[in-house]
């Protein structure tokens, strides 16, 4: 619904160029509930040194994405809109 819903809720913000950042954070909140329901899983059966190892992996993964795509993007001259879903999409 997010990402049909994009553009109508871009407008209604007073920006359309959100559009692309809108709809680049709704794909990945589909993938944000598969990953909680693993952790808490795994936290259910008291096993936290998986949990810690993966939010490890996944925070230093995410930063490095964000810090890499932003620089790549501004260096080659992308709107502020275009680095920003880089930076989400990180």
């Amino acid at each position: 619904f997010l990402f049909l819903a994009a553009p109508f809720m871009a407008q209604w913000m007073g920006d359309r160029h959100l559009e692309l950042p809108i709809k680049v954070i709704s794909v990945l909140f589909l993938f944000i509930p598969l990953s909680a329901f693993f952790r808490g899983t795994y936290q259910g059966f008291g096993d936290m040194q998986l949990t810690a190892v993966s939010q490890l992996i996944e925070q230093t993964i995410r930063v490095s994405g964000i810090l890499l795509l932003s620089y790549y993007f501004v260096l080659k001259g992308y709107s502020s809109y275009e680095t920003g879903a880089a930076a989400l999409f990180g």
